[in-house]
């Protein structure tokens, strides 16, 4: 029961992490951040690259705006068993997962604009404590680490048809990074895994502005499939005449992303938004990871430990943000919006934080005729997850799971 307890789960947490939406960035930009990233339907900065590419026709004179932020997560995780001697009160390493957006617009004419952004639509981790672990590995202290990170070259074009409507299409070209420390399968000791890839997608927006006071935005992100290759190793294999090294292969699939939103204007200082978003978590039903080496290939094969089903669904994101200023210079912004978790209790375990977030944000902007200073910040509180024994059995990790999340945010918007 304990060896079951202790691997019949760990390897399959390789690919599992990839995808919990504790370790997706949910804003770019401040000024969306700290209005709960709310923000489809007004999408009048630099950011529209990321929200809606039709936005961009709201700016009047080229700009370059530089964005950064800090995904700081903090996790626990807490599990008693006496008859097998397991006791366990685990806490995540504190880690800065830093990431940003440097972007450039441009009006054209009129009605064409042009643009192109650089930035990290996803970046950040978990780390825990080896010791706090050991009942896991039979008394032995290994690392356990993940991260995920991606950067995105996004090109933008946008056209005015009329004053009502403007289009935008944006291509993303995604460069991924992959990264693991964790217990190998059947007690094989350490695995580590270093992965890259690309990957190509697009995004389509639709912005209209029926009056002052009203402005509706549709966009869509299309599916991304990025190639991962990289290097796995598991040390112990020198003893075992197994290869200690291989190559590998593992093609993940980002899932399509729809928004719709909302921008009301009854006073000339106050804007309050509302956005639906939609995630099509459900679009990967198989990751599969293909090592070169003929021995880690059978091996891993043998036990199924290179291939991993899942049973996330599709869940919508609701969102509200409230701008206000009180001075011309001067702007306060506040706004909330709810992140459904998309896994099972029989997915969840400490390197997928899969967990329903309630999440607070605020922030302060500051402008003058050429420049633009946002500053945001994002409280992310994720609902306590309570997974059964029972669970071992789907290769879930049973105890009680805990997670927040903070960021804070910064922009300088330098306008010409």
């Amino acid at each position: 029961m304990k060896k079951i307890y202790c691997f019949g789960t760990l390897f399959y947490l390789s690919i599992l992490f990839v995808f919990g939406n504790g370790f997706n960035l949910n804003s770019i930009g401040s000024r969306a951040l700290s209005m709960g990233g709310a923000y489809v339907g007004l999408a009048d900065d630099y950011s529209a690259i990321f929200w809606n590419p039709a936005g961009l026709t709201q700016i009047k004179s080229t700009i370059v705006g530089v964005y950064m932020s800090d995904n700081i997560p903090s996790g626990s995780y807490k599990y008693k068993f006496p008859l097998l001697g397991i006791d366990i009160d685990a806490k995540t390493i504190t880690n800065h997962y830093v990431s940003g957006m440097v972007a450039y617009c441009h009006p054209v004419t009129d009605k064409l604009y042009t643009g192109f952004a650089i930035y990290m639509p996803s970046h950040t981790g978990a780390e825990w404590e080896g010791n706090d672990l050991k009942d896991l590995t039979n008394g032995e202290i290994l690392k356990w680490y993940g991260r995920i990170g991606t950067i995105a070259f996004s090109p933008v074009i946008s056209y005015k048809i009329n004053d009502y409507l403007s289009i935008g299409v944006a291509l993303n070209i995604y460069y991924g990074m992959m990264a693991l420390k964790m217990p190998a399968f059947e007690g094989l000791g350490q695995y580590e895994e270093d992965s890259s890839g690309y990957g190509y997608g697009g995004t389509i927006g639709i912005l209209i502005k029926p009056s002052r006071i009203f402005s509706f935005g549709l966009s869509l992100k299309t599916s991304t499939k990025i190639d991962f290759e990289g290097k796995a190793k598991i040390p112990i294999f020198s003893f075992l005449d197994f290869n200690p090294e291989s190559s590998f292969k593992r093609d993940v699939t980002w899932p399509m992303w729809i928004g719709g939103g909302i921008a009301i204007r009854p006073y000339k200082n106050l804007i309050i938004t509302g956005d639906i978003h939609w995630t099509h978590w459900s679009v990967e039903k198989e990751i599969s990871t293909f090592y070169d080496d003929y021995d880690w290939r059978e091996l891993f094969g043998s036990e199924e430990a290179d291939k991993m089903k899942f049973y996330w669904e599709d869940k919508i994101q609701y969102r509200f943000g409230v701008e206000f200023s009180p001075a011309k210079k001067i702007a306060l912004r506040t706004g909330y919006y709810y992140d459904p978790a998309p896994g099972p209790d029989k997915t969840m375990n400490i390197l997928l934080p899969t967990y329903t977030f309630n999440v607070l944000t605020f922030g302060i902007g500051y402008k003058t005729e050429d420049l633009i200073i946002d500053i945001g910040f994002e409280y992310m509180m994720g609902r306590k997850r309570r997974i059964s024994v029972q669970e071992i059995i789907n290769k879930g990790m049973p105890g009680v799971h805990n997670m927040s999340i903070i960021v804070p945010a910064i922009t300088f918007t330098y306008i010409f």
